[in-house]
């Protein structure tokens, strides 16, 4: 509001007595800070922030029962069943005054959870032994904002928000260093997740073999209903009032609270948050052989195969972003290598599920045993592990279009204002359009999705170790032990935008602020791209028809650890046990130190090993002592062998242990 330009940038002069006029303040802005609670303490000697605080309960009832029943039919066949059921409540703690305390956020969470077993095993003779299990499971979510209701015109805000709401609530609005007021969301979810599953397990002695194999089936599905950012989000930052270069951050400059009184900052308000039906199928089986070839060599060998067989949503409301098909717009915009749009499950012809199958999971497993002599054992092993897939059933499953995101952009440029919080989003609400524009869905919009070629993660694990039993019944084991994990789960701390500029871009410096004509004038209707000039950066993205393409479901990280691991334990003898335990390792990867410290972003995704670095997670040494030792007092011990049951009940058969 104050911002100038200056040669090729940009300058800013600080409001009369550093003091945001009251003809500025956003109306909204003066209704939302009458929902702070007023101040209860001094607070901090410089500052007026940290000038309230208050005590609260919050409350979980837990009411739990389990039932198991055994039978031993005969001498070859038993059988058990088990049912589950555990009810939890959980109502969050009040800190606000009951005047304002709509506006505190949170949200009461009843979770119903039910499960059953029914588990077989036959015994068909001294080699052979089959079990059959089948399990169930089913959780229930109830949540509701502590807002349930509230309507966001009564701060002043437009009735169209109203209007489009699909759950009313206090919105949300954050101030950067300042308490959050309201719901963000998701805080409104009627969830239910459920599982199937069928495992058969078969062990068959031979010669010399001792053969384990079978599999398992399992059915999951997830329907899932859920409002968040329903009443509009909003985020403000320092930088709407930092200066006097409006583009440079300081340590003392701008005010999160200051920015909110102007009502510039940026929000979304969504609909049909997650609003999804969908089902997937998994399947596995393995074989595996402990093989003794001799009394001082024993071989295992093993094979697993694992087959996630990708979610199908039971109305196809899915899609999933192709970076490389040709955009509608290439054409008419005059960019002739346009590319990039949402695709849709099962619409002309595609297949119904958002990503492709992965058919080539064979996890093998290797490991050894011999022994050198009577005292000295050499063991090994090396396998592959599959982790659990991102493509088996889950809540948020890309629902573009029938979800919709709407920005709220306070300024274009980061500098000069555009929408203010009065009227968040003047071009209107982005409908709900299904599958019906195609490539077209949700253009100048800011999307999370997922690319359908995601492969599925996995670790490889490997060890290799030698025994020595040492005279006094103390034995010693030291090994060597290493992993490496393969497109690793991403963490949802923070966000890979695909439409991240290159690092030779930003080099252009204040070049990326200056406006240019916007090519998608008249084709995109509303948000960042809808007015007549744009900033140069926003047409150096690789997607510049969509705002931000942030990659949902991401499996890209790896890790790699390696270590030195010492046992000793002495065995129980003379009533004393100690185990030693010492591991030196190193953890190394690519993802776990996105986040520390608010960085939300990875640095460069062009270059995914600037972030490889030591892991938050590393524990580089560890020892571990733990004893036992019981006294020799008592009948039968060195002190106290004849006392009475009475003394002895009292004062003999007492333990010392402790772990360090």
């Amino acid at each position: 509001l104050t911002t100038a330009t200056s040669g090729a940038g940009y300058v800013r002069q600080p409001f009369p007595g550093n003091t945001v006029p009251a003809s500025l303040i956003d109306p909204v802005a003066r209704n939302v800070l009458k929902y702070y609670p007023l101040p209860n303490t001094a607070g901090h000697p410089f500052s007026q922030k940290n000038n309230f605080a208050a005590a609260g309960t919050n409350i979980q009832d837990i009411n739990q029962f389990d039932l198991r029943v055994d039978q031993i039919v005969d001498d070859m066949n038993r059988l058990f069943v088990r049912v589950s059921r555990r009810k939890l409540d959980i109502r969050p703690a009040d800190f606000f005054p009951e005047d304002v305390r709509v506006a505190q956020g949170g949200m009461f969470s009843p979770q119903m959870a039910s499960g059953g077993a029914v588990d077989y095993t036959r015994n068909f003779g001294p080699a052979y032994l089959l079990n059959v299990r089948y399990g169930f499971g089913r959780v229930l979510l109830d949540f509701r904002p502590r807002s349930d209701g509230f309507d966001p015109t009564g701060l002043g805000l437009p009735v169209y928000i109203r209007a489009n709401a699909d759950r009313l609530m206090f919105p949300g609005f954050a101030a950067a260093g300042f308490a959050a007021l309201g719901n963000g969301g998701p805080e409104y979810r009627r969830n239910a997740f459920e599982t199937h599953s069928l495992q058969i397990a078969n062990t068959s002695i031979l010669t010399n073999h001792t053969l384990r194999f079978g599999g398992e089936l399992r059915l999951m599905r997830v329907n899932n209903t859920e409002a968040g950012a329903a009443s509009g989000t909003f985020s403000f930052g320092r930088d709407f009032t930092q200066g006097p270069d409006p583009t440079r951050a300081s340590a003392t400059a701008g005010d999160g609270l200051a920015s909110m009184l102007v009502g510039l900052g940026s929000g979304q308000l969504v609909k049909s948050w997650q609003a999804t039906a969908n089902h997937n199928w998994y399947m596995a089986g393995y074989i595996q052989d402990d093989w003794r070839l001799t009394l001082k060599l024993m071989l295992n060998v093993g094979l697993r195969y694992d087959l996630a067989i990708p979610r199908i949503e039971r109305y196809d409301r899915m899609n999933y972003f192709d970076p490389f098909v040709a955009s509608p717009l290439a054409g008419p915009t005059g960019i002739p290598d346009l590319k990039g749009g949402l695709v849709f499950v099962g619409v002309d012809g595609r297949s119904r599920r958002q990503f492709d199958a992965h058919k080539k999971n064979f996890a093998p497993r290797f490991g050894f045993g011999y022994q050198l002599s009577n005292e000295t054992v050499l063991r090994g092993a090396y396998g592959i592990f599959f982790a659990p897939s991102y493509q088996e059933a889950i809540g948020a499953a890309g629902n573009y279009g029938y979800r919709t995101n709407t920005a709220y952009v306070g300024s274009l440029d980061g500098v000069t204002p555009h929408h203010f919080l009065r009227d968040p989003w003047p071009d209107g609400i982005a409908p709900v359009s299904g599958s019906s524009l195609g490539l077209l869905t949700l253009l100048g919009q800011h999307i999370s999705v997922p690319l359908r070629g995601n492969p599925p993660p996995y670790m490889q694990q490997w060890n290799f170790n030698l025994q020595r039993q040492l005279p006094g019944s103390v034995l010693i084991d030291a090994a060597y032990v290493g992993s490496r994990g393969i497109h690793l789960a991403e963490s949802f701390v923070y966000e890979y935008n695909l439409n991240q500029l290159r690092p030779e871009q930003l080099a252009l410096g204040n070049v990326l602020l200056e406006r240019v004509p916007n090519p998608f004038f008249g084709r995109i209707p509303s948000g960042a791209l809808a007015t007549p000039t744009v900033p140069r950066m926003v047409l150096l993205r690789r997607f510049p028809q969509f705002t931000a393409v942030t990659e949902h479901f991401r499996t890209g990280a790896s890790s790699t650890y390696h270590a030195f691991q010492l046992k000793v334990e002495k065995r129980f003898s003379e009533g004393l046990s100690l185990l030693l335990a010492y591991t030196n390792g190193k953890l190394i990867d690519d993802t776990s130190a996105i986040g520390v410290g608010g960085n939300v972003f990875i640095q460069n995704i062009y270059n995914r090993r600037a972030e490889r670095s030591l892991s938050s997670q590393d524990v580089s040494q560890r020892l571990v002592l733990s004893y036992v030792y019981e006294l020799p007092v008592g009948r039968q011990r060195r002190f106290g062998a004849a006392w009475n049951r009475v003394l002895d009940a009292f004062f003999g058969g007492w333990q010392v242990n402790g772990i360090t």
